[in-house]
């Protein structure tokens, strides 16, 4: 039933908007290595992303700003930014984060693997559309869409 419910929400008119693919980067410190350290989780649709250009003219310059917005439906294996910190390098593969405090964490529309360290974030930031995770709003308890909302720039 549930599995029904989520679909119906998804869909307006016949057209499936929370059909994007998307991996959200978590950004860790491991103790053991003393080495900053990534863990990537592919969350396979019920999530949709939309870019955004705003252009301004601010002291006769014009300014051109990109942003994400990411919706993304509720979903088992999140934990608060402050829960996933104090998990052990193991447990931190098996839960994701929305933390939009350290400026270290990413979102990237589809599926990335081998995500470990800065060198392969320098190489996924070649290859795929990203953002760097800027805010995030919890609308878990919305009767309804329960979904988290973020912003990337």
């Amino acid at each position: 039933m549930a599995g029904r419910h989520r679909a119906a929400q998804a869909e307006i008119s016949g057209v499936l908007m929370f059909d994007d693919v998307v991996t959200v980067i978590n950004h860790y410190y491991d103790a053991v290595t003393r080495e900053d350290k990534f863990n990537a989780t592919v969350l396979n649709g019920d999530c949709m992303w939309r870019e955004k250009t705003e252009k301004t003219v601010a002291n006769d310059r014009l300014q051109v700003a990109k942003s994400i917005s990411l919706t993304i439906l509720y979903r088992s294996g999140y934990i608060e930014p402050e829960q996933y910190i104090k998990l052990s390098n193991d447990e931190k593969s098996k839960y994701f984060t929305l933390n939009a405090n350290d400026n270290m964490d990413f979102i990237v529309l589809g599926s990335v693997s081998g995500i470990s360290d800065y060198a392969s974030i320098q190489n996924m930031k070649k290859k795929y559309r990203w953002a760097t995770i800027a805010s995030v709003s919890d609308n878990t308890m919305v009767d309804g869409l329960r979904h988290w909302k973020v912003t990337g720039r």
